[in-house]
């Protein structure tokens, strides 16, 4: 971002196909990668080895302004409808507005601690990178074991007092039936996949406060939120974040009355 450029998040654990074609479909002039990572054959963008950053002469001075608002600030290739991946264009001003939602609604100080547990090859990762940044809060990384085991993400939440939390409804399944206590007082985000009532209601009388999220990458990371009580009965996706709204549609887009069903 500093010298105008657009970040493209790859997990190199996806299959080469996949990288091989987000990489040529994207444009990508430079891949920053760490040592031991190969990238696909054919693959014509300048590798920039992460432990050479700063080492080849000084960086620009880029004190004089920051990006455009409506500039890019990354993309981010999804499964897409088609078969292949599909690349999404994500604004400055969608990003920021993002995070500065979900800094006042969780009301996150320079005092809290969240969790980066997503793949940063998904758009939700950013939420959990520079939300506790922008407030000056801490950056917790889980370990890759955290990421697959609910239980041993509990363990690290625990020990390294993470009071932020954001997960989905299958990963919170776990660390619900191994709480026994152990997440009251911390913020639980919980979105990604449909919020069922039973588990809604575990994790809101855990201690913890809920927040159901969701939303499509189009629209930036989260679209709406909203707290979930103890006694919810059916859980719903909240309300628009701030600076934004929600329109119900049909199939061919037309914008719906209110409680008909549609996307």
């Amino acid at each position: 971002w500093l010298v105008g450029a657009v970040y493209l998040p790859v997990d190199p654990e996806h299959p080469a196909q996949r990288l091989a074609y987000v990489l040529e479909d994207s444009g990508a002039r430079a891949v920053l990668t760490a040592p031991g990572v190969e990238l696909p054959e054919g693959v014509q963008a300048r590798v920039l080895p992460l432990q050479r950053v700063g080492q080849d002469g000084p960086l620009p001075d880029t004190s004089a302004s920051g990006p455009d608002p409506d500039s890019c600030a990354y993309l981010i290739y999804t499964s897409g409808s088609t078969g292949k991946p599909k690349g999404t264009l994500i604004s400055h001003r969608g990003l920021g507005n993002v995070v500065q939602h979900f800094a006042e609604e969780l009301k996150v100080t320079a005092e809290d601690s969240v969790l980066w547990l997503t793949t940063f090859a998904f758009d939700i990762s950013a939420l959990e990178l520079f939300l506790p940044l922008v407030c000056g809060g801490r950056l917790v990384v889980a370990s890759d074991e955290a990421r697959t085991d609910g239980r041993a993400l509990l363990g690290e939440v625990v020990a390294h007092d993470v009071g932020i939390v954001q997960a989905t409804p299958t990963t919170w399944r776990v660390v619900a039936d191994a709480a026994d206590g152990r997440l009251a007082g911390r913020r639980l985000v919980c979105g990604g996949e449909p919020l069922p009532p039973a588990l809604a209601r575990t994790l809101a009388a855990s201690g913890g406060s809920l927040l159901n999220v969701y939303g499509p990458s189009e629209t930036t990371i989260w679209s709406t939120s909203g707290p979930v009580p103890a006694d919810v009965d059916r859980v719903d996706v909240g309300r628009p974040i701030a600076g934004t709204q929600v329109f119900i549609v049909d199939p061919d887009g037309r914008e719906l009355p209110v409680g008909v069903q549609g996307e």
